[in-house]
């Protein structure tokens, strides 16, 4: 079904294992409905299965049907069919098809917004081609420099400067590990990367080690070595002055270390979840800290004057949070104004967007990486379901899709950032290609 874009719609039993199999196989089933069109003609075909059985089958294909419109992408007919079901879906039909039963719940009490829709652009320039894989992706604001770190343990970070078009490598702590994140600081003259050791298998339980490095840019001089401690840390965020990071860590606990002094400057309570992102608003004194158990927990900063001169950790104040997520939030992000929150997770399929004000959910869009635009107007997403090769841009004010852009090869889309002058859209790929394409209205 895959290659050849097309299955039996005639016959219920191949549609059924055709949708079940492309399912299962992570085919953008949504897509190749859209290209084959006769979706009138399969949603009879789907009434006259549910109805042609005697009474106590009609509820056991009535799920059917509702978790094949539902793989089908046909949100609005699987709610209506959830809705009116006369009894409980069974466990036995939840395995069958590969269906978590909360998130069935949970996505179909969200409506997604989707840009299936739109007819994807496929041209794109290729802006970097490296021979080796790459697993973290980071621009800076002004433009100048984008880096982005190896999947291979080899020579993990390249610098790619844009004036002079050149690629070089950094010098690392340690060139047998990866890059697991990269962030460049909001003035655009600092690089940090988070590099993370595995325990030994002693049999005893311990926690991974962690070496965050930074680098002036753009010159990538004057590298900096800090060792957070013994918590291990699995997330980073610039704050606004540039002299400060904040920490992700395993305990749930946001902290803030001091580039200078490498010392914990302020901190969060313990969350009992692991602070899988964290984010800081560059205006205001706004910290979001996304944890596995899907909550986001905000915080308000110190004023810097304040952690510079903190002879021990500063409590920060907790200011209330956003609850929608139903799995780990790996990815929080504040819009230039720091009125906008993205936040993604892979887990649930969903990038939300928050109103920081009001605390109020505003739209659930597709993808599992996000930023913004400088500009503050559209959001661009990747990944995920259903944008593996795919980006799509967003209107940030109503969260309908304005474009998509395919990717031209097969590699995943590993992230997305926007160029300072948001006319353009740049994306990573795990293959080593990073690809741009127009994201305004221009020529």
């Amino acid at each position: 079904c895959l290659k050849t874009r097309r299955f039996d719609t005639t016959v219920p039993a191949c549609f059924y294992d055709a949708v079940h199999d492309v399912a299962s196989e992570n085919g953008d089933l949504a897509g190749l409905m859209n290209q084959l069109g006769g979706q009138d003609g399969i949603r009879a075909l789907m009434n006259e299965f549910e109805e042609a059985p005697a009474p106590p089958n009609r509820s056991r294909r009535a799920a059917v049907n509702l978790l094949a419109a539902w793989h089908l992408g046909w949100h609005d007919d699987a709610r209506r069919r959830f809705d009116s079901l006369p009894e409980p879906i069974d466990d036995y039909l939840f395995n069958l098809w590969q269906v978590d039963r909360e998130f069935l719940r949970y996505d179909l009490g969200n409506p997604l917004n989707s840009a299936g829709a739109l007819r994807a652009m496929q041209r794109a320039a290729t802006l970097i081609q490296s021979e080796r894989p790459i697993g973290s992706f980071a621009v800076s604001a002004d433009g100048t420099s984008v880096a982005f770190g190896s999947a291979q343990i080899e020579q993990p970070l390249t610098l790619w400067n844009a004036s002079t078009g050149k690629l070089h490598s950094l010098d690392v702590v340690n060139n047998n590990l990866s890059i697991s994140l990269l962030r460049v600081s909001h003035d655009s003259k600092k690089l940090a990367a988070l590099q993370q050791t595995a325990p030994p298998t002693t049999g005893q339980e311990t926690s991974w080690s962690s070496t965050i490095t930074v680098w002036t840019l753009p010159e990538s001089a004057g590298r900096i070595v800090l060792e957070p401690g013994r918590e291990s840390v699995w997330s980073l965020c610039w704050l606004p002055d540039g002299r400060h990071l904040a920490l992700g860590l395993a305990s749930g606990r946001a902290a803030i270390l001091s580039v200078e002094t490498g010392h914990m400057q302020a901190a969060t309570p313990p969350a009992g979840s692991m602070a899988l992102s964290v984010a800081a608003a560059s205006q205001g004194r706004a910290l979001a800290v996304g944890l596995a158990n899907g909550a986001i927990k905000m915080y308000e900063l110190p004023a810097a004057a304040d952690l510079a001169v903190a002879k021990r950790p500063l409590l920060l104040k907790h200011s209330g949070g956003f609850e929608k997520h139903i799995k780990g939030v790996e990815a929080v992000q504040f819009s230039a104004d720091g009125k906008t929150l993205a936040s993604s997770s892979q887990g649930d399929r969903s990038v939300w967007l928050w109103d920081v004000k009001s605390r109020a959910a505003l739209h659930r869009l597709e993808g599992r990486h996000a930023v913004f635009a400088p500009n503050g107007r559209k959001l661009a997403t990747a990944g995920g379901a259903a944008l593996r090769r795919q980006a799509a841009l967003w209107d940030v004010r109503t969260g309908r899709a304005d474009k998509r852009m395919a990717c031209p090869g097969d590699s995943e889309l590993i992230d997305v950032a926007f160029t300072p002058d948001s006319k353009f859209l740049l994306a990573s790929t795990a293959d080593g290609t990073v690809y741009a394409w127009q994201a305004d209205d221009g020529d």
